[in-house]
Parts: C-alpha cells; structure tokens; sequence
C-alpha cells in the first residue's frame, strides 16, 4: 500500500510541475507578446516573398520562380539583363494578384525584390492596414510609400501599389562603390582638364 501512496504522491508531483511550467511559459509567452507590442513590432520582416528569398543565388530563384504560383516565370526568354559588371536584374510576369516582379541582384546573389501588384485587383489601403497590423508602424514614411527596416532587411509598401524587400547590407555597398566610382570620374574630368 505505501508504494502505491509514493507512486501517486510522484504522479502528483509531475502532473504539478507540468502545470506550473506550462503556466510559466504561457506568462513568458504573453510577456514577450506585450514587449513586441509596446516595440510597435508585432512580427519580425520577412526575408523575401514566399519561397524567393534575399540572398539566393540566381539559379535558386530561378527555380523558386518556376515553382512559384504568383509568376509566370519561362526562363530563359524572360528579360534577364546585366546591369553592370556586378549585377543582374530578372523581370517576369505574374499571374493572379501580381503584374510583375523584378528581382536585382548583386555579386550573383539576390538582393532586392519587388512584387508590382495588379491595382484591379488590390488597393494601397488595404496592403498598408494588413502590413501595420502584421509588421506595426512603419519606420519610415514619405508621400512614396511606408517602410519598414529592422537593420538587416528592408521591407516597403510603394505607390502606385508594389511591395519591395531589400538586402541593407548589399545596397548600401552598391551606394558606397557608387560614390566611391563618381568621385574617381570627377579627379580623372579633372586631371584630364589640367592636361590643356
């Protein structure tokens, strides 16, 4: 009879601290809910759109855009484009709720999206509520569109209506090359007007 009381007496104990700790994950849980509501971050941006992501090789979005169900991606035939030595730019069609989608990248990986939304279909206002909702207050906002950033990545609602997500990192490289490249064109215009 006494190893029965002990083994309930354990069975009690176990059940107690099941409970317990799953009240103290569920305060936990509710707490961390609190501090990203209070942040104005209710869930953390997105890295690209579905199973396009920021950072992908171009042959990984290629497949990702053949798989994709909002692109009419064909290969080959659509427009792929060099920019300049270091990147690239696909442009497709979409189906469905998306007109087109353009996809830049740099040093062969993918560092900005962006999704051109059919206006038939959608309206600005209704992306802007569901992404406040799902992403809080923007960080940024201008007569353009609304953004949001969280250091890393970079997420706007643009007008007329399309959705962009950018690699910070990456572009900001791009704007440091850029301006490092001008001010070489501008000591050369320089030097080569001094040789008159």
């Amino acid at each position: 009879m006494t190893g029965i009381k002990n083994l309930l007496l354990i069975i009690l104990i176990l059940v107690a601290g099941t409970v317990s700790s799953e009240k103290i994950s569920a305060q936990n849980a509710e707490q961390e809910q609190k501090k990203a509501e209070a942040s104005g971050k209710i869930e953390e941006l997105p890295g690209g759109f579905l199973n396009i992501l920021l950072g992908q090789s171009m042959i990984d979005v290629e497949d990702a855009l053949n798989e994709n169900r909002y692109f009419d991606y064909r290969g080959k035939p659509d427009v792929n484009m060099r920019i300049s030595q270091d990147s690239e730019l696909i442009e497709c069609s979409g189906f469905s709720y998306v007109k087109k989608g353009y996809f830049q990248f740099y040093e062969e990986r993918l560092i900005i999206i962006t999704v051109v939304i059919d206006e038939s279909e959608l309206d600005y206002y209704s992306f802007y509520t569901s992404l406040e909702k799902k992403y809080g207050k923007p960080d940024h906002l201008n007569p353009d569109g609304v953004y949001w950033d969280n250091g890393v990545i970079s997420m706007s609602l643009e007008k007329p209506l399309s959705i962009k997500y950018m690699d910070k990192k990456s572009v900001q490289k791009i704007k440091e090359n850029s301006a490092s490249s001008e001010s070489r064109a501008k000591v050369l215009k320089e030097d080569f007007i001094e040789i008159f």
